[in-house]
């Protein structure tokens, strides 16, 4: 990688807890995941780790340490096909969909439309 993000180096990556934030550990810990339903939400500024942080919660840098039950839908939303090709393979295999803002907008219209609304 161009960067020098530690989630992104395979060596690190075993240790990756103790490179969370502080922020980070607190949603990844939080009592909100455990939740039956709802919506968690997680906005941030661009490079302040909101990729790790779900990377985290889905298990991917630390191997069967998913917070997360596989019955969840994570929705992550980017602004790009490059992006969400991106954001894709990173969250291959999990229970993380990556779309982009174009692709969800055009989902829900088709979607209505077809309902008569």
């Amino acid at each position: 990688p161009s960067h020098s993000c530690a989630c992104c180096h395979p060596a690190a990556s075993s240790n990756m807890a103790g490179f969370l934030t502080d922020e980070q550990r607190h949603i990844v810990n939080s009592e909100l995941l455990d939740a039956p339903k709802g919506v968690i939400r997680i906005l941030a500024a661009a490079g302040s780790g909101k990729t790790t942080t779900l990377k985290a919660i889905a298990g991917t840098i630390l191997p069967g340490t998913a917070r997360a039950p596989s019955k969840w839908h994570t929705m992550y939303v980017v602004f790009n096909k490059s992006m969400q090709a991106d954001a894709s393979e990173k969250f291959r295999g999990t229970f993380v969909d990556c779309q982009t803002w174009d692709a969800l907008a055009n989902a829900y219209v088709k979607r209505h439309l077809n309902d008569g609304r």
